[in-house]
C-alpha cells in the first residue's frame, strides 16, 4: 500500500486495522485455524506536526474577512465557531438551529452528526454568542433546520467551507500554514490548555474517548512550554 500504491502510512493503517479486525473475527468464529492477525501490526507513522495559528494570524484572517457581505459575515461566524467549539468541519455543517441555546451558551451535537456517533454539548464564549445571535436573526427567513447556510439558504457543504477558508487565508497573506477547519481545531485545543483549561474537559469538548488523541492536538512550541514553565514552575510554589 505504501510503496506500490503510494498511500500514506496513516491511510495504510486505517486499512490494516480494518483487515485485522475482520481476520480476528474469522479466527474467533473458527473460520480460519491460525490467528494470522497477530502477525502484522500497523506501521509507524510520523507524529502529527500540524502547526497552530498564532494569535496574530487569527486576527489577520478575521480582519481580511469582509463581514459587510452575507457570505463574509457567515464565514466570520464559521471562524469563531471552529475556534471556540473546536468541532470538526463535518460536525459544523450538521449543526441544527434548534440545538443552539444562546441563554446557556451551548450547542448540542446530535449522535449522527459526530464522528464517534455520540451526542455531546460544546460551550460558546460570549463573543461567539453575540455573533451567533445576529446570524440567527439574519438567516431566520430561510426557515432551515440547519445553522450554517449558503447565500441561497441551503445547507453548506464541507468542501465549500474549506474553499472559502483557503480564500480568506490567501487574502490575509497566511501562506506558511494550511488554513483549514482542522488547523482551527488544533489551534483551539492548544489555546484552551495554554489559557488554563484542563485536558479532561478538553477531551469532552473535542469528543475523543481516548486521551492519547487529545495529546496530538496539544502541540506546544518551545516558546509555549517556556511561558507555561515560567507561570507554573514548582520553584514558584517553594519561593512564592
Amino acid at each position: 500500500m505504501i510503496h506500490d500504491k503510494g498511500l500514506s502510512p496513516v491511510t495504510a493503517n486505517v486499512r490494516i486495522r480494518t483487515m485485522r479486525a475482520f481476520i480476528r473475527h474469522c479466527f474467533m468464529e473458527g473460520w480460519i485455524e491460525e490467528p494470522i492477525h497477530e502477525r502484522f501490526k500497523p506501521v509507524k507513522t510520523e507524529e502529527d506536526t500540524l502547526e497552530s495559528f498564532t494569535p496574530e494570524e487569527i486576527k489577520k484572517l478575521i480582519n481580511a474577512i469582509d463581514d459587510t457581505t452575507n457570505r463574509g459575515f457567515r464565514d466570520l461566524v464559521v471562524v469563531y465557531l471552529l475556534l471556540d467549539t473546536v468541532v470538526r468541519c463535518s460536525e459544523l455543517i450538521k449543526m441544527k438551529r434548534s440545538f443552539v441555546d444562546l441563554a446557556e451558551g451551548t450547542i448540542q451535537l446530535e449522535p449522527h452528526a459526530t464522528k464517534t456517533k455520540r451526542a455531546r454539548i460544546v460551550p460558546l464564549s460570549s463573543k461567539t454568542i453575540t455573533l451567533l445571535k445576529e446570524y440567527l436573526a439574519e438567516t431566520e427567513e430561510f426557515q432551515s433546520e440547519f445553522l450554517i447556510l449558503t447565500y441561497e439558504g441551503e445547507p453548506i457543504s464541507d468542501s465549500t467551507v474549506r474553499e472559502y477558508l483557503r480564500e480568506w487565508g490567501d487574502k490575509a497573506g497566511i501562506t506558511n500554514k494550511r488554513v483549514s477547519p482542522h488547523t482551527f481545531r488544533h489551534t483551539g485545543a492548544l489555546y484552551y490548555v495554554l489559557n488554563g483549561g484542563d485536558p479532561f474537559s478538553l477531551q469532552k469538548i473535542l469528543g475523543h474517548s481516548d486521551m492519547s488523541m487529545v495529546r496530538k492536538y496539544i502541540q506546544m512550541t518551545n516558546a509555549d512550554v517556556k511561558r507555561q514553565h515560567n507561570m507554573f514552575s514548582p520553584i514558584n510554589t517553594v519561593f512564592g
